[in-house]
């Protein structure tokens, strides 16, 4: 801890050295217009745009604020930092943050003890990325694309130490590393609603779309997004664990498609459910040794996740489930006798494999992986048995214990459906995603326009 408050202490001092410009903390209510008339060197403006050449610090209890839209370019040097300020961005008309030269970009944006801040309609292009520290903020309706990742700066176009960060209906797409970024000791809540995280990752390295390190008492959720991979190294959401102090998830309803792999949890002190997801053709790097399960846990008994009615579909594994030194996971993905309602299968296992072998679950532990209650390639229990790496295979594992399967009903049935996505929307027929959740398999649907 005491190394972490020296290296804190750095990055402030150089952030104050460095600082061009700073409003003077008296309560001010500012906007782009009034920047021109308090700094008109450093902040220009031709119309409804507006360029910044340097630096710009607001220091609380001042106030950012911009009720119209514009279109804003900052110089590569440029940018804007908050310290105690409040922001509340809301224009009647989108605004855009941009790089007034998209080959350097411009300076990382950077929130500090700013207690509020609303950026509602507002577009970054070309920066290197916001820094939330010890910061609540929303980001509601915007766009984040081509974040670069510059010197020592955080790797996420969003990153988030000590903070609580809400995203609403917003999108992340072409960006350096990750989207979203929580470092191993970032200790910050996330939530990820309605939004999607497109092609993130263009360095290709080993980032995941959405890099959760730790997490504050109000964990992590991430719920109706679409999670579309490019990039060979790069995963979907990655878990990694490594401190003492345990958090909650909820990945609930999302789409979840040709990433490195699906979801990651790894190392210890994780906990909840994984419901309702469609998690399929994670597999883009092909190597079976370095990847692509489309759920993968790995750790000691800290961690204690439901799966249930997730569609798991053309993943090089379905489930894997890796001990750590001590002990393994405690996964579940359905029983016949639920204790909370949850844990109740509904899972479907479609063409998982490597290899020309299906691997729906595989147990690589010594303990035993419930999973009843499921639908999976085959309807018979010696077939689906071959599709499970478990004790039969290495008396040195544990069970899998699949028995009973889900049987779908024959016939005409009146269907239950929990929701439906459609991506993009409106529907495209070049490489379409529909997402249907429902209480039975279906084998085939229809997709119609309003028209009929």
């Amino acid at each position: 801890m005491r190394l972490i408050l020296i290296l804190c202490s750095a990055l402030f001092l150089s952030a104050a050295a460095h600082a061009q410009v700073s409003t003077p903390g008296t309560g001010v209510r500012w906007n782009l217009d009034s920047l021109v008339q308090a700094f008109p060197g450093t902040v220009l403006q031709n119309g409804d745009e507006y360029t910044l050449t340097e630096k710009i610090t607001f220091n609380g209890p001042d106030t950012f604020y911009q009720d119209a839209g514009a279109l804003v370019y900052f110089d590569s040097a440029a940018t804007f930092e908050f310290l105690a300020a409040t922001i509340q961005i809301q224009p009647d008309m989108p605004l855009s943050f941009m790089a007034t030269d998209t080959a350097t970009g411009f300076d990382r944006i950077r929130l500090e003890d700013v207690a509020f801040a609303l950026f509602n309609h507002v577009t970054f292009q070309y920066s290197s990325g916001v820094s939330l520290i010890g910061s609540n903020a929303s980001f509601v309706n915007c766009s984040i694309a081509y974040s670069k990742h510059t010197g020592n700066n955080a790797s996420g176009a969003i990153s988030a130490l000590n903070s609580n960060l809400l995203v609403d209906s917003s999108s992340f797409t072409e960006n350096a590393r990750s989207a979203i970024t929580v470092g191993a000791t970032g200790n910050s809540g996330v939530h990820l609603l309605h939004s999607s995280f497109v092609r993130n990752d263009y360095e290709n390295g080993n980032y995941p779309q959405i890099n959760i390190g730790s997490a504050n008492d109000s964990g992590v959720v991430v719920r109706n997004c679409h999670i579309e991979g490019g990039y060979t190294k790069s995963g979907g959401i990655g878990f990694l664990n490594i401190t003492q102090a345990d958090y909650t998830i909820q990945i609930d309803g999302n789409t979840i498609v040709n990433n490195r792999y699906g979801v990651a949890v790894v190392g210890r002190g994780v906990t909840g459910y994984i419901v309702n997801n469609t998690i399929d053709s994670n597999n883009i790097e092909g190597e079976p040794m370095l990847g692509g399960s489309g759920l993968n846990f790995q750790g000691d008994t800290s961690i204690q996740v439901v799966a249930a009615g997730n569609y798991i579909a053309n993943n090089l594994w379905g489930v894997t489930v890796i001990a750590g030194n001590s002990s393994s996971p405690r996964v579940s993905l359905g029983r016949v006798t639920a204790p909370d309602g949850v844990d109740t299968g509904g899972n479907t296992f479609i063409g998982n494999g490597n290899n020309d072998t299906l691997y729906a679950i595989f147990n690589n532990t010594p303990d035993t992986v419930w999973a009843q209650n499921n639908f999976w390639d085959y309807g018979t229990i010696d077939s689906v048995e071959t599709t499970v790496s478990h004790h039969p295979d290495d008396e040195t594992l544990g069970w899998v214990i699949f028995d009973p399967l889900h049987v779908p009903p024959t016939g005409i049935h009146e269907v239950t459906i929990r929701f439906a996505t459609v991506f993009p929307n409106p529907l495209s027929l070049t490489h379409p995603v529909v997402s249907i959740h429902a209480d039975k398999l279906l084998s085939s649907i229809s997709v119609v326009d309003i028209s009929g």
